[in-house]
């Protein structure tokens, strides 16, 4: 598996967001922001008690694979305002037939 693959960061962020919303449970979304004109990015966002959307990445904690709080992946992003939002219900629905994997998700 390559993870320079333009679609990583759509496993990424379900990984994320599903992960620390079992673990922290929190409310969780996917963020998507615009890279270049027909490229997107979308990165695991969860809620704080205060109302904040904090950005979520992965790592390896030397046991797993293990989510936490941190910030933009992509630092051409930082600050950039995301275009859409979704649960991570929508975004696989979304991503199903955006990749065309109906017959396997």
């Amino acid at each position: 598996m390559n993870i320079a693959q333009k679609t990583w960061c759509v496993s990424s962020s379900i990984f994320c967001a599903i992960v620390y919303g079992i673990k922290e449970r929190r409310p969780v979304r996917i963020a998507i922001t615009e890279v270049e004109p027909g490229t997107d990015h979308a990165q695991a966002q969860v809620q704080d008690e205060d109302g904040k959307w904090i950005w979520l990445t992965e790592f390896w904690n030397d046991e797993c694979m293990a989510v936490m709080q941190y910030r933009e992946n992509l630092p051409e992003l930082v600050g950039k305002e995301p275009h859409t939002y979704y649960t991570v219900r929508e975004f696989l629905d979304q991503q199903a037939t955006a990749l065309e994997l109906e017959n396997i998700l």
